[in-house]
């Protein structure tokens, strides 16, 4: 355990003696009795909450027990309570009113300091670097259907809940761990372990999920007391804000998991910034602690999402100050991430998408690394972007580069697009997954699948960013086609083929192309 725990442990413990230090000999027993109460509260609050053990934290604890063990008092002793119960009640009230308002207020103070963190650098053109071979068309649904599919006779004691993708044997995977299916299975088997994980492929629906099995991981997210990942963790680091820990893979194939630790740099409040990783074997437990400059080459995923998230926040949100950024206010020059849309049947039984809460999504790069992917909006109810932003997962120091698209469709208003289509609007049940960006022939266009009710992939979208051009097939493939040839490009039929009905709408598309040209040399003729 962390020398630290054990300080703010007895902090909290002193908090509950008795502060009428003139009660002679009542004091002592008086004292004792509640520094027990303290001890007992202060240790589950430790144990089971495992909050940051960083200074405004641990004054909050200090004056919250030291207040609650006063407020006791005082309607304990009722009229008889003393001048220093009284005094030191309100000392501890007013202590956590400021604490309270520093951690509300300091961000707003600070609010060009943390547009200023991200490092955002705008990038004139059209990316280069998201990889048209490995495009993910496997959402992060379709993979965990497909996975509880293959738990198998496992099912009695195990789930599958995060899937985590990765760039393995030269193709996006999902790799989905085991877990355990519900809190007495996770004390009864914590010894025993779970017995591997899942791996789904991100770029072909119709691969089977393969099953790594025999690896007895104990030190899991789900697990329980000492094996619980998080605090499995935390008693050795606990001054740090523990991010999400991401499944992968070590240089050896072992299955390692991957937590990004951050801490305040303003004011010890707010303004997180990476302060390195932990490499946790779940196996055997061990840990290695490594700083953001010498991550080991095999880590593929370092970058927290929730931290690119609130980094993108601060970047767009408070370009223009604080004042700036309130609803009421002009709110120039705002921006903020889009994505995770958010579908729904309305009572007719159509499926509407909408915006949900803002996310971020990994692609992989021509060089092999991930990069982290966002759209960026105006504030509001609207379906085109302003630009978008890319990050590589793993570098150091952190670096945004943002590419500049006014007007063009976001990842809302292309599955929106999608959606209407008549290939999908009417087919009951189906609904558009996530749609990812891509550059293919120089334009940007969002790629997404089309799920059945059961998760299950159907179908093919792509968007046109610039316009809004939709193309819907029952291939990826046939998807793409379609788009060229809408650009006049020769339809390249790939080895798996196309359906008749690909066959016939690429077939419409040159007729009406060949049309179009017809009519521009009639005119010519006559004028």
């Amino acid at each position: 355990m962390d020398g630290i725990i054990l300080i703010v442990w007895l902090l909290m413990t002193v908090a509950w003696a008795d502060p009428n230090i003139k009660a002679s000999g009542k004091w002592l027993v008086s004292s004792v009795i509640g520094m027990i109460i303290g001890a007992v509260i202060g240790g589950l609050i430790l144990y089971f909450f495992m909050p940051p053990l960083i200074p405004i934290v641990i004054a909050a604890l200090f004056f919250v027990m030291l207040w609650v063990n006063c407020l006791l008092r005082y309607f304990i002793e009722d009229s008889m309570v003393s001048n220093t119960t009284a005094i030191t009640l309100v000392i501890s009230f007013i202590a956590i009113i400021a604490i309270v308002l520093g951690a509300i207020f300091t961000p707003a103070l600070y609010a060009k300091e943390l547009h200023r963190i991200p490092n955002v650098v705008a990038v004139d053109g059209t990316t280069d670097m998201i990889s048209l071979e490995h495009i993910r068309v496997v959402p992060y649904k379709t993979a965990l259907w497909k996975a509880d599919k293959k738990v198998g006779e496992l099912g009695y004691k195990l789930e599958v809940q995060e899937p985590h993708i990765q760039f393995r044997g030269g193709e996006l995977k999902w790799l989905v761990p085991l877990e355990y299916n519900g809190l007495y299975r996770s004390w009864k088997f914590r010894h025993e372990g779970t017995e591997g994980y899942i791996i789904v492929s991100a770029e072909e629906p119709r691969d089977e999920p393969g099953r790594i099995l025999n690896l007895h991981l104990r030190y899991i997210p789900s697990g329980v007391f000492s094996h619980k990942l998080k605090r499995h963790i935390y008693l050795e680091y606990p001054d740090y804000f523990q991010k999400e820990s991401v499944f992968q893979l070590n240089d050896q194939g072992k299955p390692i998991y991957v937590t990004m630790l951050t801490r305040p740099t303003i004011l010890g409040i707010t303004g997180e910034k990476p302060a390195g990783i932990i490499v946790t074997d779940p196996q055997r437990g061990t840990k290695s602690f490594y700083d953001m400059e010498h991550i080991p080459d095999y880590i593929q995923r370092v970058v927290d999402e929730s931290l690119t998230e609130k980094y993108l926040k601060w970047w767009g949100k408070y370009v223009g100050g604080f004042w700036n950024s309130l609803p009421w206010a002009q709110r120039k020059n705002v921006k903020e991430p889009t994505g995770g849309i958010s579908s729904y049947n309305t009572e007719g039984g159509e499926t509407k998408i909408d915006q949900g809460s803002p996310d971020i999504y990994l692609v992989c790069g021509k060089d092999g690394k991930l990069y982290w992917f966002s759209a960026i909006t105006t504030p509001g109810e609207d379906t085109s972007m302003v630009g978008y932003i890319l990050t590589d997962v793993k570098s150091w120091p952190l670096s945004f580069e943002f590419y500049s698209t006014e007007g063009f469709f976001n990842d809302i208003g292309a599955a929106q697009n999608i959606q209407q289509d008549p290939d999908v609007s009417k087919v009951m049940g189906f609904k558009v997954a996530q749609p990812i960006m891509y550059i293919m022939e120089g334009n940007e266009v969002w790629i997404a699948p089309v799920l059945s009710s059961q998760n299950e992939v159907k179908e093919f979208g792509v968007v046109q960013a610039k316009g809004g051009a939709t193309f819907v097939s029952e291939t990826l493939s046939g998807a793409i086609a379609e788009y060229k040839a809408s650009l006049g490009i020769s339809i390249e039929i790939s080895e798996e083929g196309i359906t008749e009905k690909e066959l016939i709408k690429e077939i419409q598309i040159l007729l009406s192309q060949a049309n179009e040209k017809l009519e521009k040399l009639a005119i010519i003729e006559t004028s």
